[in-house]
């Protein structure tokens, strides 16, 4: 066999099975792209709720410390803010 032979075993594509071939893998990427675009959307929601959720826990901690109870007891704060 020669270098330049090609080898046996690679299967020659007619044209029409090469762009049949280049579809199915954009009609992929077109896929994979949407699927993307939609998991970039939740993970946004989902960080936005986490900065409302910790934007509340803060809230909530400063009431609880700020409150009756913790005026009273002032050594020992109900919910510390290094909890968060």
């Amino acid at each position: 066999m020669s270098e330049h032979a090609p080898a046996a075993s690679a299967p020659i594509h007619s044209p029409v099975e090469m762009d049949g071939r280049i579809a199915e893998i954009e009609a992929q990427r077109s896929m994979a792209q949407n699927r993307c675009i939609v998991l970039a959307g939740r993970n946004a929601e989902l960080l936005d709720l986490l900065k409302i959720h910790r934007a509340e826990v803060e809230r909530l901690t400063t009431l609880l410390n700020d409150g009756p109870e913790a005026v009273a007891e002032a050594a020992m704060p109900v919910a510390p803010l290094a909890a968060q």
